[in-house]
């Protein structure tokens, strides 16, 4: 069986997102980093949160969801299915 990505239509009704704020204090102290891109969060990104709790820049995360339904990190599906096309598989 073959995980497939999702659709642009699931992972934009699906996925949870903010609006990353950083105060003087904490651009101090090491950053979180999006392991997809390597680069950190900075002031006014997205950030999207997977169903297990991982975060990623919005893009980074939805080009990752678009070729498969996985966390980069844990191996997880990352988006639960709520709809009949949600997740393909052959």
């Amino acid at each position: 069986m073959v995980k497939r990505g999702l659709p642009k239509e699931t992972i934009s009704r699906e996925l949870k997102t903010r609006v990353c704020t950083t105060s003087v204090e904490s651009a101090e102290e090491e950053t979180e980093i999006c392991t997809i891109c390597q680069d950190g969060y900075e002031n006014m990104d997205k950030v999207a949160t997977l169903d297990c709790k991982h975060e990623y820049h919005q893009d980074c995360i939805t080009q990752w969801l678009l070729q498969k339904n996985v966390c980069p990190v844990c191996n997880r599906q990352a988006l639960e299915a709520h709809g009949p096309k949600a997740m393909e598989e052959c």
